[in-house]
């Protein structure tokens, strides 16, 4: 199994341990003393280590996650140039869409 970013699985994965260790300590005084804060600071590191565990595992793992959702920019809406916000004219594009120029416009 060939690992794509071993540095960001490393990172990722270290974040996720200090992360989760966070949250297991505060829930445990939360138990004990019953102060919210500390209830939702460690759901916060719950969610973020969650969130760096999917990260590191997708960004790790690359070229053997299957692509779920091709992102086809050739048929994205746009705006017509003349148009106003109250008005939009929408039409498909036959060439791809360059992020952030002012002249494709591209509805996200």
């Amino acid at each position: 199994m060939t690992i794509t970013e071993p540095m960001t699985l490393a990172t990722d994965y270290l974040i996720v341990a200090v992360a989760l260790s966070l949250s297991w300590k505060l829930f445990k005084s939360w138990r004990e003393d019953r102060i919210e804060g500390k209830r939702l600071w460690a759901l916060a590191l719950l969610f973020t280590g969650c969130g760096a565990f999917f990260g590191g595992t997708y960004h790790g793992f690359k070229a053997r996650v299957p692509r779920i959702i091709e992102i086809d920019c050739r048929n994205r809406l746009t705006t017509d140039d003349k148009s106003d916000l109250e008005g939009v004219s929408l039409k498909t594009r036959e060439e791809p869409c360059q992020f952030n120029t002012a002249r494709d416009n591209c509805l996200y």
